[in-house]
C-alpha cells in the first residue's frame, strides 16, 4: 500500500510553456505556482517546472528502469540549482542570475513509484534553508495525473562568478 502526503501545486500545463532548458537533452518549463497554495513555503527559492527527457528511452518491460532512475537523477539536479540561485538573489542585492555559477555537492533520490522519464513530470523544488553561499534543496516530482513519484534532497554551492 502506498499513501500519499504530500500533493502536487495546482500548476498550470506544460503545453503552450517556453523550453528553458540549457541542453537539447531534456525539455524543461518553467511554470508559476502561487506560494499561497503552500502556506509552509514562502516562495523564496521555489522552482516548479515540467521536465522530461527528450528522446524515448529504450526499456524492456514495465516504467522504472535503471536507465529510467539515472535520467531522473540527472534531470533533478537542474531545477534544485535554480532554486538555490533564486534564494540567493532574493536575498543578496546587486547581483543578477547570470552572474551566478552553482554546483551540487550532496544530492540523495528517493524513488517512490515507477516512473519514466521520458515523459513529463512535475518538479516542485524548495530552498529550505541558505546560509552563506550553500542552499538546501528539497524536490517532489508528480507525475502528470499528480502521483507523487519521487522526493530529493540536495545541497548547492552557489557563488558569483569573477570576471574574466
Amino acid at each position: 500500500m502506498a499513501i500519499q502526503t504530500v500533493d502536487a501545486p495546482p500548476a498550470p500545463s506544460h503545453d503552450g510553456v517556453a523550453d528553458t532548458s540549457f541542453t537539447a537533452r531534456f525539455h524543461r518549463h518553467t511554470v508559476d505556482v502561487d506560494p499561497g497554495v503552500s502556506p509552509e513555503r514562502t516562495g523564496s527559492g521555489r522552482t516548479t517546472a515540467w521536465m522530461k527527457v527528450r528522446d524515448e528511452i529504450p526499456r524492456d518491460g514495465a516504467p522504472g528502469s535503471l536507465l529510467d532512475q539515472c535520467w531522473l537523477a540527472y534531470l533533478s539536479d537542474d531545477p534544485a540549482t535554480d532554486a538555490v540561485r533564486q534564494a540567493y538573489l532574493q536575498h543578496v542585492d546587486g547581483v543578477d542570475r547570470d552572474d551566478l555559477t552553482g554546483v551540487s555537492l550532496d544530492h540523495t533520490v528517493w524513488f517512490h513509484r515507477p516512473l519514466r522519464a521520458d515523459e513529463w513530470h512535475l518538479h516542485d523544488v524548495s530552498c529550505h534553508h541558505f546560509s552563506g553561499s550553500r542552499g538546501l534543496v528539497v524536490g517532489h516530482v508528480f507525475d502528470a495525473s499528480g502521483r507523487h513519484a519521487v522526493t530529493y534532497a540536495q545541497e548547492v554551492l552557489v557563488r558569483v562568478r569573477r570576471p574574466s
